[in-house]
């Protein structure tokens, strides 16, 4: 006899959703990381040199300089805010109209774009990468969840994680920047020293920065002094707070004395220190041990100083170093030669 008892009713399985249909928050991920990657390709920044942002030109692309302008800058904050944006070479008609009613004659500086086809290849390459990765991480997880907002303990507690990383983060770079601001003031607060030019590397992105009216190079809100020019008082009063100023690439003392030659010492704080001019500062043969410990050093101007072959010897460990100014320094053609032999690449003037 067939059996005739009541099956159980069994509930419809719900309809898989098609691989390409993406939910509601995967899309609006997706949008969100094409506006960060825009943000990152889109405005441009100033290349940066060992002197600090160098202003022959403007650069744009992430991770890699995809496309460099040769421009005629703008004369203001808000003017250069809105050329960072744009892939213009010259101001706007307005900005440039003003600048033609001054009536200093300034020649105009050449102008153009230079592309890399090999960095915008990889640009994209980079961009479609994340934009993949995030759909399928984002709809991955949006299908083994009834909703979006629903999150795991070990989610919650990685999200938490990150947020006080972030924070931590902007905390030091906040503190770090106003302890060297601070440094700064102490310098030009100590006998008059002076320096002509101080620059920083902004932490932020150049358009950020002009857009809140800070000038990029001297006052950003978030950075590294690197770059140090003195032309009044001692050198003592820079070398006495090198230790607060780390980031340091270029340093000018020359014609500072040097009152106390064991503040060189306080160099080993540079760790990437690539021009130094110590000519006329009254440095000795004993006193280039602490300059030889600056290995990142590429210039060195030790012109005008009491200096003889023993000092050079010092000079051999600096194997990146390849420019030397020794101007009236007396030091044989030996020294010299040995020096030169230990070092190919470098490139020395006696002149």
């Amino acid at each position: 006899m067939p059996d005739e008892s009541p099956k159980a009713d069994v509930p419809p399985q719900p309809r898989k959703r098609p691989w390409w249909r993406l939910h509601v928050s995967t899309w609006c991920l997706v949008l969100l990381t094409v506006a960060i990657l825009a943000v990152l390709n889109i405005p441009g920044s100033l290349p940066q040199s060992s002197a600090g942002p160098n202003r022959s030109g403007i650069a744009h692309g992430w991770p890699w300089t995809m496309m460099e302008r040769q421009v005629i800058w703008p004369d203001t904050n808000d003017d250069l805010a809105a050329f960072l944006w744009s892939w213009s070479v010259q101001p706007a008609p307005d900005a440039a109209l003003a600048q033609s009613r001054t009536f200093v004659i300034r020649p105009q500086p050449p102008t153009g774009r230079t592309y890399y086809p090999a960095a915008v290849a990889g640009n994209a390459a980079v961009a479609m990468a994340l934009l993949v990765a995030v759909i399928c991480l984002a709809e991955r997880r949006r299908r083994q969840r009834s909703s979006f907002w629903q999150i795991t303990l070990t989610e919650g507690l990685i999200g938490c994680a990150a947020l006080a990383a972030g924070l931590a983060w902007l905390g030091w770079e906040v503190k770090n920047t106003e302890r060297q601001r601070a440094a700064v003031d102490a310098i030009h607060a100590d006998h008059g020293t002076r320096c002509l030019d101080v620059y920083w590397e902004s932490r932020l992105p150049d358009w950020w920065e002009v857009r809140h009216g800070q000038l990029v190079a001297t006052d950003p809100i978030l950075g590294d002094v690197v770059y140090i020019h003195t032309i009044l008082g001692t050198a003592d009063a820079v070398l006495k707070r090198l230790q607060r100023l780390p980031a340091v690439r270029s340093l000018y003392l020359g014609g500072r004395p040097l009152n106390d030659p064991s503040l060189l010492a306080e160099l080993k704080h540079l760790r990437n220190l690539q021009l130094l001019d110590l000519s006329r500062t009254g440095v000795r043969d004993e006193d280039l041990k602490h300059i030889a410990a600056c290995e990142t050093l590429v210039e060195l101007d030790l012109s005008h100083n009491p200096i003889s072959d023993e000092g050079l010897e010092h000079l051999h460990r600096l194997r990146h170093l390849r420019f030397l100014d020794l101007t009236n320094v007396e030091v044989s053609v030996e020294a010299v030669d040995a020096l030169q032999a230990a070092l190919p690449e470098l490139i020395i003037t006696d002149d």
